[in-house]
């Protein structure tokens, strides 16, 4: 029922969609991304297996969803979510909404979590064939599986990274990890 109520929501309101594909900082890129666009507009981030779920409670639960689906409420411009290209809640979301913007995370050379012992390169196939859905690709260019990931595909895209030839550049990394 929640997912239903959400699904009719999303095609009334149309949001725009990030999805972060990648092993390695997806958690800190979308909230990173959701800290940024908040100021902006409204926005609504989460993992993607939690996104139908969390958007219900967010919205206000039933009654608030049945109050956003009948009259014109808030609702979320832009949803954000970290996602594997074979989860099922991203497949769902995938065909409600058009992809505005793809940003791929560091794959690295330890497998990922989906497709353990079959190394980056498995995972790296599966989100090149994801981003031909989007209209905007954001990149990371200190990773080499995902930099090849750039090279198989005809969009609009942007690098980022610490390299010197990135279009978004890090220069200025301060860890806030306190053990004490």
């Amino acid at each position: 029922m929640k997912k239903l109520i959400i699904k009719r929501l999303l095609k009334k309101y149309r949001p725009s969609l990030v999805v972060i594909f990648g092993t390695y900082g997806h958690k800190e890129a979308r909230e990173a991304v959701r800290t940024v666009m908040s100021k902006y507009t409204k926005t609504y981030a989460a993992a993607a297996a939690d996104f139908f779920d969390n958007l219900y409670d967010d919205t206000g639960g039933f009654w608030g969803s049945m109050r956003a689906l009948f009259l014109k409420r808030p609702f979320p411009h832009v949803c954000i979510i970290d996602a594997l290209p074979e989860e099922k809640a991203y497949q769902e979301l995938r065909k409600i909404l058009s992809i505005n913007v793809v940003i791929v995370v560091p794959v690295g050379d330890i497998p990922s979590f989906s497709h353990v012992f079959s190394g980056p390169q498995k995972a790296a196939a599966l989100i090149t064939k994801e981003i031909k859905y989007a209209q905007h690709l954001l990149i990371n260019i200190d990773d080499e599986t995902v930099r090849a990931i750039s090279d198989k595909v005809n969009i609009q895209k942007r690098f980022y990274g610490f390299d010197e030839h990135a279009d978004i550049r890090v220069i200025n990394v301060k860890n806030w990890l306190d053990l004490s």
